[in-house]
């Protein structure tokens, strides 16, 4: 009988564990508990500065009023970074299209300081038509900055062995207040229309809210 009590003991604290680890079993893994924080409360953003492919110095923290949709990268990739910047190229687009220029920016960020120097940027942000200031691609100003750069997105870079990296993806989006506020798969058709209608980004929600019927 001490045994089947010792072991409905076990049982219990593992689950209030699962409870307390999974926000209620609303998650399990470690991206989607990463998701729902941000959805919760925004991360607010250290002033890290970086440098552009134009030598221009900007900041996360400051966005300009503007949502900014930001991808990580390293130009030697061929995958993943690859795929992302065809995402990039193709919001590009619909912004200038549907003339959301003055709302939303894009940005796309190295994250290896040591091979991506600002020609190797440029070169790489040519391939893929990006169109300075609506979507830039930028560096570290202090590569020491790295770690922090990473952790603050929840972005995992490792070192394969060819020489490259293993990395996450994802849109992350920064709001207008220079928060980080969510991500988005690559493949989500919505990722502009959420963005810009989030709840954190108040002033943009007029492009996007329900039209009434006339009385």
């Amino acid at each position: 009988m001490r045994t089947f009590g010792l072991t409905l003991t076990v049982i219990v604290f593992g689950l209030l564990v699962i409870w307390i680890n999974t926000n209620g079993l609303q998650t399990f893994t470690a991206e989607s508990q990463r998701r729902l924080s941000l959805s919760l409360s925004p991360r607010v953003l250290s002033p890290l500065p970086l440098t552009d492919v134009n030598g221009n110095l900007l900041t996360l923290s400051h966005p300009r009023g503007k949502v900014t949709l930001v991808d990580f990268i390293y130009t030697r990739c061929l995958t993943l970074c690859r795929q992302q910047s065809i995402l990039f190229e193709e919001l590009s687009e619909t912004i200038v299209r549907q003339k959301f220029g003055d709302r939303v920016q894009l940005l796309s960020i190295s994250f290896d300081p040591h091979y991506d120097n600002l020609a190797a940027l440029k070169d790489f942000a040519t391939q893929f038509n990006a169109r300075p200031p609506l979507w830039r691609f930028a560096r570290l100003k202090q590569p020491s900055d790295l770690d922090e750069l990473l952790k603050l997105f929840g972005v995992t870079v490792i070192p394969d062995e060819y020489g490259g990296f293993e990395h996450n993806g994802g849109v992350h989006v920064i709001n207008a207040d220079g928060a980080f506020e969510a991500v988005y798969d690559l493949d989500d058709k919505d990722i502009l229309k959420k963005a810009l209608h989030s709840s954190k980004s108040l002033v943009f929600q007029k492009e996007f809210a329900p039209q009434k019927e006339p009385l």
